[in-house]
């Protein structure tokens, strides 16, 4: 079987209840159908302006559900998936679009500083997509590219090569663009839950989607560390694949274990990704 993750997000809403969360903030919850129904307006609309497949979409968000939501438009039209490290400066930044060959940027609004100081030197961004409720450009809103439209499945015939490019942190110099596919992606985490399960992995569509429904529950998943990590990125994405939860905590400008811990108990959170003792010893 070779997978593309944007074949498997057209059928995983239906996998269990469309009513049950798909991302949690705080008192914020997106149920599966909202999710589905926003993710497909959110690429069919990019296509639109002519942001379409294998375009580099950028990923300059802080932990909150835009990134997770804006992932799974990615992954269903298929746009290329760039993390872009919120703590860069304008310099890093212009490299990392000039770099990645990225036509679309979605930003957190208390980014626009510094959206703003490289917007007129990167010439290829298509669109600047700003999330928010004040906005610089309305008409460029991410909120109102979500709901504009009918919600309905794209229709796209998708390739298992369909890459995800993930920056390194760039501590031998500037940050390196790794890239993976959807299929070689998909695999690695089959493999990963077979070997914990003592289970072989799937090896179709309908075969994943009836191991989804046979748990009967799903997992609810929250990501300390960044999205825009690597770790945080593929395990909160592997979540949301098997068709669970992803849960963010509501402070997203500093790490509070307390926070966190009060989070896990009131979401009924069944699984933390950290990275190392910056997350370890406080909690």
């Amino acid at each position: 079987m070779k997978w593309n993750l944007g074949d498997i997000m057209d059928h995983v809403p239906t996998a269990g209840d469309p009513g049950r969360p798909a991302l949690i903030h705080g008192d914020r919850q997106l149920s599966w159908a909202e999710l589905d129904r926003r993710s497909n307006n959110l690429a069919r609309n990019l296509a639109m302006l002519g942001v379409g497949p294998r375009a580099k979409a950028a990923f300059y968000l802080r932990n909150v559900p835009e990134y997770m939501e804006f992932l799974a438009a990615a992954l269903k039209g298929r746009l290329t998936h760039v993390n872009v490290n919120y703590r860069y400066k304008a310099a890093e930044l212009l490299y990392i679009l000039d770099n990645s060959d990225s036509e679309v940027v979605v930003y957190g609004a208390e980014f626009r500083p510094q959206v703003d100081a490289v917007r007129d030197s990167a010439p290829n961004v298509r669109v600047w997509l700003e999330v928010g409720e004040d906005v610089a450009d309305p008409s460029l809103a991410y909120e109102a590219l979500a709901c504009e439209g009918d919600g309905k499945p794209l229709g796209l015939v998708r390739d298992p090569d369909d890459p995800i490019l993930i920056y390194t942190g760039g501590t031998t110099g500037m940050p390196k663009g790794v890239i993976w596919t959807h299929d070689i992606l998909m695999s690695a985490q089959l493999r990963s839950l077979a070997s914990v399960n003592g289970t072989a992995p799937p090896d179709s569509l309908e075969g994943f989607l009836e191991h989804v429904r046979a748990r009967g529950q799903f997992g609810r998943q929250l990501p300390a560390a960044p999205l825009m990590h690597a770790t945080g990125m593929t395990v909160a994405m592997g979540a949301m694949v098997a068709g669970g939860t992803v849960v963010t905590l509501p402070t997203t400008t500093r790490f509070d274990a307390a926070e966190l811990w009060d989070e896990v108990e009131r979401h009924r959170v069944t699984g933390i990704t950290i990275v190392g003792d910056a997350f370890a010893k406080p909690m």
